[in-house]
C-alpha cells in the first residue's frame, strides 16, 4: 500500500483530512522514537503531512469542524434541557393537581357547612 492510498488528502472531506494529519503524526512520532530519522519512508511521511495540512487549510477545516462540534453540542444542550424541563414541569403538575384536589376539598366542606346553617 502507498502512502497516497494510506493517508489519501485529494478530494477528501475535512475529517478524513483531520484523521488522516493524526495518522501522519502518531506514525512520524513512532518512527521517531525508534531513531530512523533519515529514511525516505519518513521524508515522505512530511510530504504528505504537508500535503494534507495545505488541503485541510485550502477547505478552511478548522472552522468546519469547530461549526459542526458548536452545534452538536448546542444540540445536545437543548435535548437535555427539555428532558430536565418535562422532568421539573411533571413535578409540578402532580403538585399542582393535589392543591386543586385539596382546594376543592375545601370549597365542598365550606359549602356543606354553609348549606347546614
Amino acid at each position: 500500500m502507498t502512502l497516497g492510498e494510506k493517508y489519501p488528502y485529494i478530494n477528501q472531506d475535512c475529517y478524513t483530512l483531520d484523521i488522516n494529519s493524526k495518522k501522519i503524526l502518531d506514525e512520524i512520532t513512532k518512527l521517531n522514537q525508534q531513531g530512523d530519522l533519515s529514511s525516505d519512508y519518513i521524508k515522505s511521511l512530511y510530504g504528505y503531512k504537508t500535503a494534507n495540512k495545505m488541503a485541510y487549510d485550502g477547505k478552511n477545516c478548522q472552522n468546519v469542524i469547530e461549526y459542526r462540534r458548536l452545534n452538536e453540542n448546542a444540540e445536545i444542550i437543548t435535548k437535555d434541557a427539555v428532558k430536565q424541563e418535562k422532568s421539573v414541569l411533571d413535578k409540578f403538575k402532580k403538585e399542582q393537581n393535589i392543591y386543586i384536589g385539596v382546594g376543592a376539598l375545601v370549597l365542598l366542606v365550606g359549602l356543606f357547612i354553609v348549606i347546614r346553617k
